[in-house]
């Protein structure tokens, strides 16, 4: 079949489903692209309305289309067997599943229904898909948004924190290849030389920082990167881990309550304590499995007067083993946890 009457056929079939003949657009669906037909079906808003963003994310699909019987959707070709079954419940119509390759389903996803404000239902462990009412717990979206916080120390003191978190991503049930993501900025902020405490920034830090955080993380698993970075914290809550880890408290002598996953955690000044979690989701068509490891390695209130400004990055003014420190864990050779 030439190109020039493929072209053709697709014409057609936008112009039968913009004038909502559906039956006849649905028959010439073969020769359209996907991406005609997710464009089109787009443009129905209702039933975008009816195909929740939170599903397309969690169980890899997007509508293709629809007659009066069914709902066509585009899934992720690895999909989890029990995709189908969980979705069917919570659409009024009968499902049709095509399947294609995953990148050109995800990235429609995230063409057509990109949602910055969805948050995943998340589960301790996958126990949940045996629940009759799995497809109910999966349709519920999660609230999330800035925590209640409160910072209780004295103005003449600055926080000092330095934290590592390592993210360990794996699907348990499918195969996918691992993802390389951008690094973060590799400027540490802060550190420390004898008593005196020096902050790494063009200019010197502002009367309203309460906090100066430094945090080296890495991404293991199915998604790889890593990174040393920090923030001269001038409100809470500070947002650690994306929708996961969240610095919510500083109390007058300089804990800081951690909220994890809707649990809160409390930290104590030069604690070098460790804590853990877990959780399940759907991600893109398949359970997706992610543990979260976070290190204190160092938590003080300090007077303001032992902090100095200087502008040197990684310059000769700071000793051999500070440089050799942050350049262990940006590099992500040291081995915080153990394991």
């Amino acid at each position: 079949m030439d190109m020039g009457y493929n072209a053709c056929m697709s014409r057609c079939t936008i112009e039968l489903a913009r004038k909502r003949d559906l039956f006849l657009a649905q028959r010439l669906h073969g020769f359209m692209p996907i991406g005609e037909r997710a464009q089109l079906a787009k443009e129905q808003t209702d039933l975008f309305d009816r195909i929740e963003p939170l599903w397309c994310y969690q169980f890899g699909v997007v509508p293709i289309g629809e007659d009066s019987e069914f709902i066509y959707l585009a899934a992720v070709g690895d999909v989890d067997s029990r995709v189908p079954d969980l979705l069917r419940p919570m659409v009024p119509k009968k499902l049709h599943f095509s399947y294609f390759p995953y990148d050109l389903v995800t990235n429609l996803i995230f063409d057509f229904v990109r949602d910055e404000t969805i948050f995943f239902p998340t589960f301790e462990d996958e126990s949940f898909l045996g629940s009759e009412d799995a497809h109910e717990l999966l349709s519920k979206i999660k609230v999330e948004g800035p925590l209640p916080s409160i910072n209780k120390l004295d103005e003449d003191l600055c926080l000092i924190g330095d934290f590592t978190y390592v993210q360990r991503s794996r699907y348990p049930h499918a195969n996918r290849q691992r993802k390389l993501v951008p690094t973060g900025q590799d400027n540490p902020v802060f550190s420390r030389v004898g008593h005196t405490i020096l902050t790494l920034s063009d200019e010197p830090i502002s009367p309203g920082t309460i906090a100066v955080i430094k945090k080296s993380w890495r991404f293991e698993g199915v998604m790889q990167a890593h990174g040393l970075d920090g923030v001269f914290l001038d409100k809470l809550p500070f947002v650690i881990h994306p929708y996961e880890i969240q610095m919510t408290g500083i109390d007058a002598d300089g804990s800081i309550e951690l909220n994890f996953d809707g649990k809160v955690h409390k930290v104590g000044p030069k604690s070098s304590g460790s804590i853990e979690f877990s959780f399940c989701r759907f991600e893109l068509g398949v359970l997706l499995r992610r543990d979260f490891f976070f290190k204190c390695h160092y938590l003080e209130a300090v007077s303001r007067r032992r902090l100095k400004h200087d502008p040197a990055y990684f310059g000769s003014k700071l000793p051999l083993p500070a440089v050799r420190s942050d350049l262990t864990r940006w590099y992500g050779l040291d081995d915080v946890f153990g394991r």
